[in-house]
């Protein structure tokens, strides 16, 4: 019988939780889907925009965006051996506010017995700098990126984490406090002589 691989992951605390389940009577073999499902949360409660929340400082914060780019998925065999998912294949743009942009859906992931797995919170550093004709769907700073990329800067933002709380300062304009978190990294290294 084919293997059938399914996953649940919970973003909490950029933690996460994989389960799988197979039948054991045959040989795997063959090609299939997965599918990760991200759940956001603040602490130990599911994120809901617009709720008050304290953070480890006694800050109160109420949060109105939180997305955030997974790439680069590495599935561990139970012997050991790894399955990097082809680099055209594992970039996601996932958006709190978006309930199908946090199920993730892998495909052509050769049969295994997978138990755990590895990705990145970001966008590698040379996707970043790849041609921008090659960067296409959620990668492209002109439509898919959808506000996650610095122009001033030219690269991705990994994570945007925007807000109110009464600890921020004072922002004129809008006449709020307002926190804004915008990360990102480009990592260029220097060849060694």
């Amino acid at each position: 019988m084919k293997k059938f691989i399914t996953g649940l992951f919970a973003l909490a605390s950029l933690s996460l939780v994989l389960s799988n389940c197979r039948e054991t009577e045959d040989p795997i073999a063959g090609f299939g889907s997965v599918t990760f499902e991200f759940e956001n949360r603040a602490g130990d409660d599911n994120l809901v925009f617009g709720t008050n929340y304290i953070n480890a400082n006694g800050d109160t914060m109420k949060f109105s965006q939180f997305d955030y780019f997974i790439s680069n998925f590495v599935l561990v065999n139970s012997d050991g051996t790894e399955y990097t998912v082809p680099k055209d294949s594992c970039y996601f743009l996932c958006k709190h506010n978006d309930a199908d942009s946090r199920e993730v859906t892998i495909n052509n992931i050769p049969a295994g017995d997978y138990k755990s797995l590895r990705f990145v919170i970001g966008v590698d550093s040379a996707k970043s700098v790849t041609d921008i004709s090659a960067r296409t769907g959620v990668l492209d700073p002109a439509a898919g990126a959808s506000g996650m990329y610095w122009a001033w800067n030219s690269g991705y933002i990994f994570v945007k984490v925007e807000g109110t709380s009464p600890q921020a300062p004072l922002n004129a304009g809008a006449g709020e406090r307002i926190f804004q978190y915008h990360t990102g990294l480009l990592e260029v290294k220097t060849p060694q002589p």
